[in-house]
């Protein structure tokens, strides 16, 4: 992650001269040094949040997390304590905030404030996935709040395509889910951000296995394993690749 915010802007900028001016760039929030291109070639940078508005809200408004004590609280004394201070935003409970605020996440935390710094002051656009009747309040918030025009684009999911083989006839995973006991399964997800050796993953299905409780997984990859080591009680589906 560090070489992605300090060592890719000097190769995207030196392809850029290599290309005509473009009439605007769009950029992954997540690479603030987007917009420091676009300054110095005179180019709008279209910044491009990808988690949720909320989200983003909540990370803008850090410093009245601060004010309030909720930053780096106690969960044990503060966790159910409201915040309810966000413009936009109903209030949500200091333990349902984003684990970027506590635990080993926070040492992402500068990195995300850098983004929403750039975005909010330097973009000249400001693009959410999301659909604004779902997230108006918090979208109406941000628009009486930040300088930059703000657009949301709906929801940043791929189309049905019959060549992605998870879009072909499937289980009925909500119909197994249904079925179950209230609160019986265990929910685990194996997507892109981090990956297991073959011998990691061995264990942890020989130990999902062997405690007999019911697991619904997701997988980009080893259905093979899955197929052959979750048994009865579980079921898996693939999740999308690009």
């Amino acid at each position: 992650m560090e070489a992605v915010f300090t060592k890719m802007e000097a190769p995207v900028d030196c392809i850029l001269d290599g290309f005509p001016k473009p009439n605007v760039i769009l950029a992954d929030s997540f690479l603030p040094w987007a917009v420091s291109i676009g300054e110095r070639r005179n180019i709008p940078v279209a910044s491009f949040w990808t988690p949720s508005a909320t989200v983003f809200s909540i990370l803008y408004h850090y410093q009245l997390l601060k004010d309030n004590g909720h930053y780096e609280a106690n969960f044990t004394e503060q966790g159910e304590e409201l915040v309810n201070y966000i413009p936009g935003i109903t209030p949500i409970r200091v333990k349902d905030l984003p684990p970027v605020f506590y635990g080993i996440q926070r040492k992402l935390l500068p990195f995300l404030l850098e983004d929403v710094s750039q975005l909010a002051n330097k973009a000249q656009y400001a693009l959410f996935t999301t659909i604004e009747a779902l997230d108006s309040q918090v979208i109406e918030a941000l628009q009486a709040e930040l300088p930059v025009p703000i657009f949301t684009v709906g929801l940043t999911i791929p189309c049905l395509d019959t060549k992605f083989k998870s879009n072909q006839p499937s289980p009925n995973y909500l119909s197994w889910l249904d079925d179950q006991p209230k609160d019986s399964v265990l929910y685990i997800s194996q997507g892109s951000f981090m990956s297991v050796s073959k011998e990691q993953l061995d264990e942890i299905i020989a130990g999902v296995h062997s405690s007999s409780v019911r697991s619904f997984w997701v997988s980009r990859e080893n259905a093979s394993l899955l197929t052959d080591g979750i048994g009865k009680r579980g079921i898996w589906c693939l999740g999308a690749t690009n």
